[in-house]
């Protein structure tokens, strides 16, 4: 005989409204001093030398005295990290440096492209794209490779 399994729901826990309320407050006390270091950061000429440098600490000081001010209360229903101002800090950093990355290549492509309507193709360079097209077996992907193998190496 088949024993039934009985599934039981369970209840996740709701914080309180008074208690979503304050972490969404600490939350835009958060992000408003990271915007603030990154609107002041992007005034310096150079975003990562001393100046930078001296930016974040003051602003990691300011949200490390909310924390601490926030942390005396002996009944708070949660703890402020320090930590959380560099964690924001960096997470944007990242998002910055994939964001860059994603532009270079995506202007190095076009700038193949250009290069590509000009000097290469059948009509420009006949000889060189039968030799292409014979050393990539006639595949269109790995002639494009070629292609941008012996544009890079052009240039």
């Amino acid at each position: 005989m088949e024993e039934k399994k009985t599934v039981q729901n369970e209840v996740k826990e709701v914080d309180p409204r008074f208690v979503r309320r304050l972490k969404l407050k600490k939350q835009e006390t958060l992000d408003t001093i990271v915007n603030l270091f990154f609107t002041h950061r992007s005034d310096l000429k150079d975003l990562e030398g001393e100046e930078a440098d001296a930016l974040f600490v003051k602003y990691r000081n300011m949200w490390i005295a909310e924390c601490k001010a926030f942390n005396r209360i002996n009944r708070r229903p949660f703890t402020l990290r320090g930590d959380a101002f560099a964690d924001s800090v960096n997470k944007i950093l990242e998002m910055e440096k994939i964001q860059n990355k994603k532009l270079k290549e995506e202007k190095e492509e076009k700038d193949f492209k250009e290069w590509f309507k000009e000097y290469g193709g059948w009509a420009n360079n006949f000889f060189r794209s039968l030799w292409f097209w014979v050393k990539s077996f006639g595949d269109g992907k790995k002639q494009q490779n070629v292609w941008k193998h012996y544009y890079i190496s052009t240039l």
